[in-house]
């Protein structure tokens, strides 16, 4: 995922081919397909991994002992 994250941000999604995430992590298309049924599949995961660790950045945030204005 971390690949996957480094081209969609430096290629753009669409752009970004499972044969360049294969090669950039030195491995086959098809070992990758053994985790992952699509390029899409890969984006949704890296998705809810950002929307999980944003969820935690604002839980802490509210949990601090601040005013809004802070």
């Amino acid at each position: 995922m971390t690949a996957a994250i480094e081209h969609f941000g430096h290629y753009g999604y669409k752009k970004t081919t499972m044969a360049d995430l294969a090669d950039a992590i030195g491995l086959s298309k098809a070992y990758i397909y053994k985790f992952f049924e699509s390029k899409k599949a890969i984006g949704e995961a890296i998705c809810a991994l950002q929307h999980g660790k944003m969820q935690a950045d604002i839980q802490a945030i509210v949990e601090e002992d601040k005013p809004a204005s802070d």
